[in-house]
């Protein structure tokens, strides 16, 4: 029996035919409605010994300012920790932090469409998820180098992420050089079936 979880199937399935492809070391992230991550490495899934090869989401968000540590008192997350990346970076994670702004409650599309009509509470929200995610992968080139990072997940969606992220990354990792790409997957909200599937190699 193979099993790995849908991080982990994404990653693989962006390293074998997506937007990972011929690169060896290949960190996929989930930023939907949670947040998780997955590594393949030349092509195949890197579970660990412990089964938490990938789990990403669930350390705390690096490099914390004193909004980002009011945050973390604020909205605890459902693992029993408090600060995970996943409260921050999570398309949830991106509602929960507009509405502690504008004290509304909105879906990712409203906030989008707000964002569509440069309303300054939204461009807010939005700059501070940037840098949130922008820290936080970060610490993936710093732990591990990635070849690539590939998004997948709603928020993956939001097109301005690819030219933001990356600039902003440079700050945080060591040397303060990094050309690291972060790049959409390529077979979208299908990838994580298709690397499913490829968990069975057509040679295996």
């Amino acid at each position: 029996m193979r099993i790995a979880n849908d991080a982990n199937c994404l990653a693989v399935s962006e390293a074998i035919d997506g937007a990972g492809a011929g690169q060896s070391l290949v960190f996929a992230v989930i930023i939907g409605t949670g947040s998780g991550a997955g590594v393949a490495i030349n092509g195949e899934s890197r579970i660990g010994g412990n089964g938490n090869a990938g789990e990403w989401g669930h350390n705390p968000l690096p490099w914390m300012d004193e909004d980002e540590l009011r945050y973390r008192q604020e909205v605890p997350c459902y693992c029993g920790q408090q600060g995970c990346i996943e409260t921050f970076v999570s398309g949830t994670g991106f509602g929960i932090d507009y509405q502690r702004l504008s004290g509304v409650h909105r879906k990712g599309a409203e906030i989008a469409s707000l964002l569509a009509q440069q309303d300054p509470i939204a461009e807010l929200a939005m700059s501070r998820y940037e840098l949130r995610l922008a820290k936080s992968l970060a610490q993936v080139v710093n732990l591990i180098d990635p070849d690539v990072i590939v998004l997948g997940g709603g928020m993956s969606n939001v097109d301005r992420l690819y030219q933001t992220v990356p600039v902003l990354m440079k700050k945080w990792v060591f040397g303060g050089e990094c050309e690291t790409p972060v790049l959409k997957a390529q077979h979208g909200d299908s990838s994580g079936v298709r690397g499913a599937a490829w968990l069975w190699p057509l040679n295996g």
